[in-house]
């Protein structure tokens, strides 16, 4: 039997952790997926960063660039929050 525990919902958006481990789902992906995504994000911003940064250096500004730089990097911290926490919402 899988005991689900419910951590929060808002707007229609579920997040559930099962305690026991077996399943783990955030915004309705397995945790794989997610954290799939969320490297797949931090890996654009990582690169983007680096491109804009060469651009800087050699007096080019790049705007659509550097937010693109900018909005990957606001939702791969984003997403790191939505990770579940051993130490927060433990039952007793």
């Amino acid at each position: 039997m899988i005991d689900l525990t419910f951590l929060n919902c808002r707007e229609g958006v579920c997040h559930w952790l099962v305690l026991e481990g077996e399943l783990t789902m955030i915004l309705g992906m397995s945790l794989s997926a997610f954290t799939t995504l969320h490297v797949i994000i931090g890996l654009i911003a990582i690169v983007s960063g680096i491109i804009v940064m060469f651009g800087l250096l050699g007096s080019n500004r790049m705007p659509g660039l550097t937010a693109i730089f900018l909005l990957f990097t606001i939702l791969t911290s984003a997403t790191g929050f939505l990770f579940p926490s051993r130490s927060c919402c433990r039952r007793t």
